[in-house]
């Protein structure tokens, strides 16, 4: 009963660190965790419990001893009553965590994918956001030029664009419009698709990558020839085979041409397959709210509010809200961040119960072979020689932990991977690595008992028995 109170500050101080520690969400999380009498009462109740059910098994078998093997001391740990027992429950220990720990190495390869997905513009661009939508009577396209005129003359700021729609931000992100590719049946109905209404140099400023073709010029924008850009899986699905520049789109009776191809991006989430994305000069339609993208000298956050400040100055714009880009893609991966924060805290949990595990089984053996271990260092075996004798106890344990571990994270690996890992290919090295790791820090428990049984004085020993 001694670790009780250990135990309840290690669940205060979780409690409060838990916050602290916790990965970014795109919404407020409350952590109202606290400790109560309930709490109390149910887990005094459970700890007592699992100790007088785990405490039965010794006292069982102690009520086997034979009188004369114990005054003798001829038992070894080997064959010693419920050496076996206590093994297998290490070796459980051991393969347990080793799903785990391969499971923690999955996850971050997860989360490792997800950030070199590329949603449609460089991430790690400094971009301030800034959502508005127009409050007046005042032309769309005018107001949103005025807020980022207004924006680009303040210091710090070197370019600003806006859009409708910005990929993985919510707003915006499901409107589709009709469109009619050039070649279709003359009967044909209209496919809809996503599409997004973009101002000036809105591809420079994100860094949105041309897989062809030319981005808008100024022109363009105003009272140009009607054009418009495609992204990669919309001329797949327009024109499969060839090549889409100079091609007509016919999008609410109006027929653009088109002069560039972008990179796929995403619209949504990191994680939905490509869409078809058309992209238009923000002055051929009317739309009710815009994103004012700033791409500055320092670090966006310390200026967003200021540049926040500024676009709610222009006449007819309401803002809304505000972000910086790097925001935006933490909450994009809050979903990917989750299971694997909780991943490597329950595999740290679980190689602290297997190392504490082994170090008990290996230090009750070890003690019980002191008299062999004195007797052979007395007829010249050395240190290091009885060292290795524990270190191979603890190796075996681990030989017969790790097959099974492995076993058992392929069957989960097979039986979850589709629905939580989206299918993703079972990688040889989440089971390396978590071979590796569970081994190493395993057999670190049985390291100050083969230190402790290497430095015996073999004199005192054999006095002693």
């Amino acid at each position: 009963m001694y670790g009780d109170p250990g135990g309840l500050l290690l669940a205060a101080w979780l409690i409060a660190v838990v916050p602290v520690l916790s990965p970014p969400s795109p919404f407020p999380i409350s952590f109202d965790f606290r400790i109560d009498m309930r709490m109390l009462l149910f887990t005094a109740t459970a700890v007592i419990a699992t100790v007088f059910i785990f405490g039965l098994v010794p006292l069982v078998y102690s009520l086997r001893v034979s009188l004369l093997d114990a005054l003798a001391g001829a038992r070894t740990a080997g064959r010693a009553p419920g050496s076996i027992a206590r093994y297998a429950f290490v070796a459980a220990q051991v393969a347990l965590s080793l799903v785990i720990v391969a499971g923690a190495v999955v996850l971050a390869q997860a989360l490792a994918d997800a950030r070199a997905i590329y949603p449609g513009y460089d991430a790690s661009r400094p971009l301030a956001l800034i959502f508005a939508n127009k409050d007046g009577d005042r032309p769309e396209n005018s107001v949103y030029e005025d807020a980022a005129a207004g924006l680009a003359s303040l210091s710090g700021v070197e370019a600003v664009t806006y859009a409708r729609h910005l990929p993985l931000v919510d707003s915006g992100s499901g409107a589709a419009v009709g469109v009619i590719p050039q070649g279709a049946a003359p009967d044909a109905a209209p496919l809809q698709v996503y599409f997004n209404l973009i101002g000036p140099r809105f591809f420079e400023v994100l860094g949105t990558r041309m897989k062809s073709g030319r981005p808008f010029a100024d022109s363009d924008h105003h009272g140009g020839a009607p054009v418009v850009i495609v992204n990669a899986e919309a001329a797949r699905r327009f024109w499969p085979g060839r090549d889409p520049l100079g091609k007509t789109l016919r999008v609410r009776d109006q027929s653009y041409e088109v002069i560039g191809v972008a990179t796929d991006g995403r619209n949504h989430s990191l994680h939905e397959p490509p869409a078809p994305v058309i992209f238009l000069p923000a002055s051929r339609m009317e739309w009710g709210e815009t994103i004012l993208i700033a791409r500055t000298k320092v670090d966006p956050a310390s200026v967003l509010k200021e540049l926040a400040r500024a676009a709610g100055r222009t006449p007819g714009l309401r803002v809304y809200e505000s972000m910086t880009l790097r925001t935006l893609m933490k909450d994009a991966l809050y979903r990917d961040w989750i299971p694997t924060v909780l991943g490597s805290g329950l595999a740290a949990l679980g190689l602290l119960l297997a190392v504490g595990g082994l170090y008990g089984a290996i230090s009750y053996a070890a003690q019980r072979r002191m008299s062999e271990f004195g007797v052979r260092l007395a007829v010249g075996a050395r240190s290091a020689q009885i060292g290795v004798l524990v270190l191979k106890q603890a190796g075996l344990i681990c030989c017969a932990g790790v097959p099974i571990g492995v076993g058992l994270f392929a069957a989960a690996y097979r039986y979850y991977g589709a629905t939580l890992l989206r299918n993703r290919p079972l990688d040889a090295t989440a089971i390396a690595v978590g071979s590796a790791v569970t081994i190493l820090v395993v057999l670190s428990g049985a390291i100050v008992p083969a230190i402790r049984a290497a430095r015996l004085d073999p004199v005192q020993v054999l006095r002693a028995e």
